[in-house]
């Protein structure tokens, strides 16, 4: 595995180790108050990633930035629903992990 392979595959790591806690205070949350529609599709489509990401077991080449970009952007939105500041840092520290992820256009093709 190369460097830049290896670099990828920590910064998924630390995605998915951050979706790891916010997911269980979504579920919380959940259990109370209605989760808005765009939130919880972002969260749907993120289990079917980690998912994805899990079974490529160290090929970084198939999975999507897509739904990352897509959880970090309504989890941003909704904010103000994590009445927890730690919470609020977790999302933060989220949005600046998800930054950088490449697009596919930023990918060498070989």
């Amino acid at each position: 595995m190369s460097e830049k392979d290896s670099a990828q595959r920590d910064l998924l790591e630390k995605i998915i180790a951050m979706q790891d806690k916010l997911m269980p205070a979504l579920k919380e949350y959940g259990k109370e108050h209605d989760i808005p529609s765009d939130l919880r599709r972002a969260m749907e489509h993120i289990e079917m990633w980690d998912k994805e990401v899990a079974h490529e077991e160290g090929h970084d080449k198939g999975y999507r930035e897509w739904p990352p970009k897509q959880f970090a952007n309504a989890l941003r939105e909704h904010i103000a629903m994590f009445p927890n500041h730690t919470e609020r840092e977790w999302i933060q520290e989220y949005e600046r992990l998800v930054e950088k992820l490449p697009y596919d256009a930023d990918r060498e093709h070989v």
